[in-house]
């Protein structure tokens, strides 16, 4: 008679290496657990934890990190969890959420109030999302804003014409801050 798989010596290490998975996955559900009901400190202890033990999952849970930061204020540390999944995870199907999220992280720093300096990092690093990202008509509309707030009048322009002209949940919005001339 032969053993069964699970009992073939070979395997016992396995079997830890099981338990441990599965705790370490337990840790990433909790984390996202957590954040949907939003205790965001609790969920960063365990998302940490799964991040460590779980590389596969390692975009995933870089992502819920930087939501939770982004949530607790902690804006610098949001952005290096994006940063560092964006470096890590090129072919990352959260890219773009991520580089939203950063956005987001941009904006919040700064107040919303980014200064008039065509040299701007963050505002070419919006201005890029935003043209990477063209069916993303919240953060186009974000940009139009910002656009518009530092008197770039005729970017903004551009901007809120091709939301309009796209016909999303964001035309209207878009359409309230331009001209019947700007349009045509």
């Amino acid at each position: 008679c032969f053993p069964a798989y699970g009992d073939m010596p070979e395997n016992k290490s396995n079997d830890r290496n099981s338990v441990s998975s599965l705790k370490s996955y337990s840790k990433l559900k909790t984390g996202k657990e957590l954040m949907d009901r939003g205790d965001y400190s609790e969920a960063l202890e365990n998302l940490s934890i799964a991040y460590e033990e779980i590389p596969v999952m390692g975009d995933y849970t870089l992502f819920f990190m930087a939501k939770a930061y982004n949530k607790l204020s902690r804006f610098d540390d949001s952005s290096r969890s994006v940063s560092e999944l964006l470096d890590r995870y090129p072919d990352s199907l959260l890219r773009k959420r991520a580089r939203a999220l950063e956005i987001r992280n941009i904006l919040a720093k700064s107040g919303g109030k980014l200064q008039k300096d065509t040299g701007n990092a963050s505002v070419r690093y919006i201005e890029q999302y935003v043209k990477d990202c063209p069916e993303d008509a919240e953060t186009s509309f974000m940009f139009g804003q910002l656009l518009k707030n530092i008197e770039y009048h005729v970017s903004a322009k551009q901007v809120f014409k091709q939301i309009y002209i796209a016909n999303n949940s964001f035309s209207e919005a878009a359409f309230r801050e331009l001209q019947p001339s700007d349009i045509t």
